[in-house]
């Protein structure tokens, strides 16, 4: 393709990460998905398609513009924080379970299961919103994935079983 020549950019969602293949700087601002901007979803724009202002997105829509429901493809639990090496040893051996990991954060020690709602429906609605339990009902996003990866504020991550017993190991001389 020719530069000039018509310019394809998909926009899963209104989340600007990367300037190369979400949006395109110009004089006249930013070239934004059509389909998205008239909310029937993702889609492709030319460049020849009209330009459009992006929606303005706060925490009482901000669930709309989301695509991946990230928020309810895991579940978290604080755990205290380990010190000794038996506290490192059942560590691993929660960590040895699929789907699970561990984060240190500001807030402390976590532990991390990726397993998605049962009520979450493929376009990533809730299938019981009506009657959704009480931490979803008070779960606010004024903050929350769709502004920025919570992997951002990790301090330490242990993906697996590997990651976290080689910082056993490096944490205790004689593990």
């Amino acid at each position: 393709m020719n530069p000039g020549e018509e310019w394809y950019a998909a926009i899963p969602h209104a989340r600007i990460m990367r300037k190369d293949t979400r949006r395109r700087a110009t004089a006249r601002g930013f070239r934004y998905n059509a389909a998205f901007l008239a909310g029937t979803g993702t889609g492709f724009m030319k460049a020849s398609s009209r330009w459009a202002t992006p929606p303005v997105i706060t925490s009482e829509n901000k669930c709309g513009y989301c695509t991946s429901a990230k928020c309810c493809t895991y579940i978290t639990q604080i755990i205290e924080t380990p010190r000794s090496k038996y506290d490192f040893s059942h560590l691993l051996w929660q960590i040895s379970h699929e789907n699970v990991q561990v984060y240190k954060d500001e807030d402390g020690w976590t532990l991390l299961v990726n397993t998605s709602c049962k009520h979450l429906l493929p376009d990533g609605r809730c299938g019981i919103y009506d009657q959704r339990p009480r931490i979803c009902r008070e779960h606010s996003n004024d903050y929350c994935e769709f502004d920025a990866p919570s992997e951002d504020g990790f301090e330490l991550f242990f993906e697996n079983y590997e990651a976290l017993l080689a910082y056993c190991k490096k944490r205790f001389k004689r593990w």
